[in-house]
C-alpha cells in the first residue's frame, strides 16, 4: 500500500513539475528549439539582406556600360579601312623592286647637265646599258668627222643596249648650238658640258676626248682623237658578249 501511495505520489510530481515547466516558460522543448531555429534564420536572412547581394554583377555591368559594345573591334575595323587594301604588301614589294634596281654605279664620274630640249640628263640613268661618252665641239673637225660613226652606232645597237652621248663644249649662246646640232640630224643624247665635267673626267685638254664606260658603270677605254668606228664597234661588242 505504501509502495503505491509512493508511486502515486512520484507520477504526480512528475506531472507538477513538468507543468511549472510548461507555466514558467510558457512553450516546450521542442518549440524553444523551433523558435531558437527561426530566430537564426531570421538573423541570417537580415544579414544576407544587409550585404548588397548582387553588388558585384551590378558594379560589373557599371563598369562595362561606359565602355560601348564591339568599341575594340570596331576600332580595328576602322583602322584598316584607313589602310588602303594591300598597302603593306605592295610597300614591301615596292621596296624590294628599288633595292633590286639599285644597283652600285662604277668609277665613270657620274653627272646631270642639261640636254639641247632643257630636260636633265644623268649619266647614271642608263646604268646597265654600254655607254659610249664622247666630249666634242662643233667647231673641232676631228669631232664633225665623228659624229657620223656614232649615229650608225647607235642606230645598229641601240637595242642591244648601247648609248652614245655627245658632252658639247661650244661657248656660246644655246640657242644657236641647239640649232647646229638639230641641222645634223644627230640620233643620239647631246648634253652641254661645262669645266666641271671635263675636270671630273681628268681635264679633258683635247677633243675628241671619247670614254667606253660598261654596264657596271666603269670606265673601260679612253681614246683622244680621232678613231675609227670599227675601233669602237668591236669594243661594244666585247662589252655585248661578256
Amino acid at each position: 500500500m505504501v509502495r503505491k501511495v509512493l508511486m502515486v505520489w512520484k507520477v504526480f510530481l512528475f506531472v507538477f513539475v513538468t507543468m511549472g515547466l510548461v507555466g514558467c516558460s510558457g512553450e516546450t522543448v521542442s518549440e524553444k528549439n523551433e523558435k531558437q531555429t527561426q530566430t537564426a534564420l531570421g538573423e541570417t536572412e537580415k544579414i544576407e539582406e544587409s550585404l548588397p547581394v548582387i553588388t558585384g554583377i551590378k558594379e560589373t555591368a557599371e563598369m562595362e556600360e561606359p565602355l560601348p559594345v564591339g568599341r575594340e573591334v570596331k576600332e580595328t575595323a576602322e583602322v584598316e579601312e584607313s589602310l588602303p587594301v594591300g598597302t603593306e604588301v605592295k610597300e614591301t614589294v615596292s621596296t624590294k623592286d628599288s633595292l633590286q634596281k639599285e644597283v652600285r654605279w662604277g668609277n665613270a664620274p657620274d653627272f646631270t647637265l642639261s640636254q639641247l630640249n632643257g630636260e636633265s640628263f644623268t649619266l647614271s640613268s642608263l646604268k646597265g646599258k654600254v655607254i659610249i661618252l664622247d666630249f666634242w665641239a662643233t667647231w673641232c673637225p676631228p669631232c664633225i668627222k665623228g659624229v657620223p660613226d656614232f649615229m650608225d652606232l647607235q642606230e645598229r645597237y641601240k637595242n642591244q643596249g648601247l648609248e652614245v652621248v655627245g658632252v658639247l663644249l661650244d661657248q656660246g649662246k644655246k640657242s644657236s648650238l641647239e640649232s647646229k646640232v638639230k641641222k645634223m640630224g644627230i640620233n643620239y643624247t647631246v648634253v652641254f658640258g661645262d669645266r666641271e665635267v671635263t675636270q671630273l673626267y681628268g681635264g679633258v685638254r683635247a677633243i675628241p676626248t671619247t670614254f667606253i664606260i660598261d654596264q657596271k658603270g666603269n670606265k673601260i677605254e679612253k681614246y683622244v682623237g680621232y678613231n675609227s668606228k670599227e675601233t669602237f664597234e668591236n669594243k661594244i661588242k666585247e662589252l655585248f658578249a661578256q
